[in-house]
């Protein structure tokens, strides 16, 4: 008698524990989240389309595994011929604390609807964890949301690399870049500035015309600055396609590394576009690097030189 209660104390210990640890979920499956965001405001017309990933997960076991995306291109999943593409990244090991890496989306053809949605899975050898980008509701998982280009604009997007712009004021140079090269004095009588500051700077550029309803509409340029810290850049050429333009200020230059550096210069090779504002100490390395840009730009060797202070 005294072992049948204990035996049944045990199980009823057991199941508000699992009650507690998995706040209502089935006991054993473990609390996997996701944040996924784009890279910029807007991605880069007809390219390579980069987002952040985020993977939130706080117990003590390792969960081993590979993320899988499934991309739809409408609001609502309402048909699986919507869906545009499969993805999945191997070899996430979660070991109590967040995940985050970043991934390139291809560039898919979209339609006008400017979204799409994303449903995502965190699939171990023993299970397939639906994430959700809404994790108060309770199921179905809610898909995640991206914001696409419409087929009536274009969007251009420029890096703006720096040494730890979420902590660092921007200088007045790299403020003045980032404005010149966002064209913002371009189309005067026609632009409008977003203010959002969040991560970076939106200039709109739109003209109007008249459809054959006698309609106006507003086809237009996005133009976008997507801050970025230098030491986070790719080491894969590939993914600065996602840009029409890298800009190096602030000291992003001297911290470049030597795959970092390598992957610009094929990336430039193929007719990317950097510019390069340097007030700090160099060494040889990076003079090499610049000397190598610029032969590509002007065709010809470069005579630049660093003086007694490391300094161009």
């Amino acid at each position: 008698m005294r072992r049948g209660v204990l035996r049944s104390v045990r199980l009823m210990l057991l199941a508000i524990l699992c009650l507690s640890v998995s706040g209502g979920m089935a006991c054993g499956q473990p609390r996997v989240g996701m944040k996924l965001e784009l890279g910029s405001i807007r991605g880069r017309t007809a390219s390579p389309i980069h987002v952040n990933v985020r993977l939130e997960y706080n117990e003590p076991q390792f969960l081993e595994g590979y993320l899988e995306l499934q991309i739809y291109d409408a609001l609502e999943l309402t048909s699986e011929s919507d869906r545009l593409a499969t993805l999945r990244r191997d070899g996430i090991v979660l070991a109590g604390q967040d995940y985050e890496f970043s991934l390139l989306l291809p560039p898919l053809q979209t339609s006008d609807a400017r979204n799409w949605a994303v449903r995502a899975w965190f699939v171990t050898k023993d299970e397939r964890i639906e994430l959700t980008s809404a994790p108060g509701r309770k199921a179905p998982a809610e898909p995640f949301d991206l914001l696409m280009t419409s087929s009536l604009e274009r969007a251009f997007v420029m890096c703006s690399a720096s040494e730890d712009p979420r902590n660092r004021p921007a200088a007045g140079n790299r403020k003045l870049l980032q404005e010149r090269l966002l064209l913002s004095d371009v189309m005067n009588g026609l632009q409008s500035i977003s203010g959002e500051q969040l991560e970076g700077e939106v200039v709109e550029l739109r003209g109007s015309s008249a459809g054959a309803d006698g309609q106006q509409s507003t086809p237009g340029i996005v133009h976008y600055a997507a801050e970025w810290d230098v030491k986070t850049l790719s080491e894969d050429p590939l993914a600065y396609c996602a840009f029409d333009v890298l800009l190096l200020s602030d000291g992003a230059l001297g911290l470049l590394s030597e795959a970092q550096q390598r992957a610009i210069e094929v990336w430039v090779r193929g007719g990317g576009s950097v510019v390069v504002e340097a007030r700090e100490r160099l060494q040889s390395q990076q003079l090499g690097f610049l000397r190598r840009l610029m032969a590509q730009g002007l065709g010809a060797e470069s005579d630049l030189t660093l003086d007694d202070e490391g300094r161009l």
